[in-house]
């Protein structure tokens, strides 16, 4: 009954008494659940992703299957923000979506498999009250969900294999390794906490890099879509400066040290992480990305199909000829042995010279033989 009674609260817009008409639909919920802190608590509890270990904030909002809560993860409950007007909104457009999903392959490409998106970390309690990071009940935070995070390499999984959600879990409070980096996209309702917030706690985990994206110039008004990379030194972090030769003008690229390159992010299709690799396009270097190892990768296969084929037929070719020209001296026995081998290791290199010796000397035969290479040029003698 207490969940009704909060959803039924949420849907008619029904207001404490002390709340004026000028309050926010967030503000508004949040002074009511203060009012009726045994009705939200029940609700939580009755939801049927409720975990009895994580501090439920009352300034977020927690439903069946979405939550404001960006620090909450659980399998089939998606984001939403408050917009500056206190009203939930999409977490970012489908563009903003993708491009994470684009960031995390590229970043995947380059590092292997031990990137996540939104994967949990926990940390202790101390550590939250050290820093004074606090959830509005006045509660320690003790867990956050990174829009990225490039894990410890003993987290790495084979190329194949996809984590499942609920296992993206870093418990640096249990003694998991701390991540090496992080990357937090920027949003109108987190900006102020992915910027002081977060930024003390990753550089107190001993996270070495951390990097932030301005994907909509939420800092200042129509200013362009920037990264800004951090990295740790000593117990602060210390803004990176961006690399003169490759950095543009709305587009700042930066060394950085995990990811071992050059990097940048840039507003294609999508919002995509490139690298520079130098030794590309015959020494004179290129951008990068996930696409590039694709097409690669793709160009590589297509490259060994067609050596392959054209290996192939180049024995078949030869085993005709072979057929043909030794027919008269050998029987078919002998030929089947020299095209079973063939067919196998592939005719010898140099075919023309040893099938003349074999016309001249046709006991010397197993000349042919792939295997027999060194024993034939050694002077072996074999015959049928």
């Amino acid at each position: 009954m207490a969940a009704v009674e909060v959803r039924e609260w949420a849907r008619t817009g029904i207001s404490a008494p002390d709340v004026t008409g000028e309050a926010s639909e967030r503000e508004k919920r949040i002074i009511w659940r203060l009012a009726h802190l045994a009705s939200w608590q029940s609700s939580i509890e009755s939801l049927p992703h409720f975990d009895p270990e994580y501090v439920y904030d009352i300034g977020h909002e927690y439903e069946v299957d979405w939550t404001t809560d960006p620090d909450y993860s659980t399998d089939g409950v998606r984001k939403k923000e408050w917009d500056q007007a206190g009203n939930t909104v999409s977490p970012r457009d489908s563009a903003a979506l993708k491009g994470m999903v684009h960031i995390l392959k590229d970043a995947m490409a380059l590092l292997g498999n031990r990137v996540e998106m939104e994967a949990e970390l926990h940390f202790n309690p101390e550590i939250a009250e050290e820093l004074g990071l606090y959830t509005k009940q006045g509660n320690p935070k003790r867990q956050v969900s990174p829009d990225l995070t490039v894990l410890d390499s003993a987290f790495t999984l084979d190329a194949d294999v996809v984590r499942p959600v609920h296992e993206c879990v870093c418990r640096v409070d249990q003694g998991d390794p701390v991540p090496e980096a992080i990357l937090e996209i920027l949003s109108p309702s987190t900006w102020i906490w992915d910027l002081e917030g977060k930024k003390r706690l990753y550089a107190k985990l001993g996270v070495k890099e951390y990097l932030v994206y301005d994907l909509v110039g939420i800092q200042a008004d129509d200013s362009p879509a920037d990264l800004t990379l951090f990295r740790l030194q000593g117990a602060q972090y210390h803004q990176v400066a961006r690399d003169a030769d490759r950095s543009e003008t709305d587009c700042p690229a930066y060394r950085s040290e995990v990811f071992g390159r050059i990097i940048r992010i840039v507003e294609k299709d999508q919002p995509r992480l490139e690298w520079y690799d130098s030794d590309r396009d015959g020494g004179k270097g290129e951008w990068c990305d996930h696409l590039t190892e694709e097409r690669d990768a793709q160009a590589a296969r297509e490259a060994r199909i067609k050596a392959e084929t054209k290996s192939e037929a180049e024995t078949e070719l030869s085993i005709r000829m072979m057929h043909a020209l030794l027919s008269p001296l050998l029987d078919r026995n002998h030929r089947v042995v020299i095209e079973d081998d063939w067919r196998q290791n592939g005719p010898p290199v140099d075919i023309p010279d040893k099938m003349a010796k074999v016309q001249k000397q046709p006991q010397m035969w197993r000349g042919l033989l792939r295997k027999s290479d060194i024993h034939a040029e050694e002077g072996t003698t074999n015959t049928p």
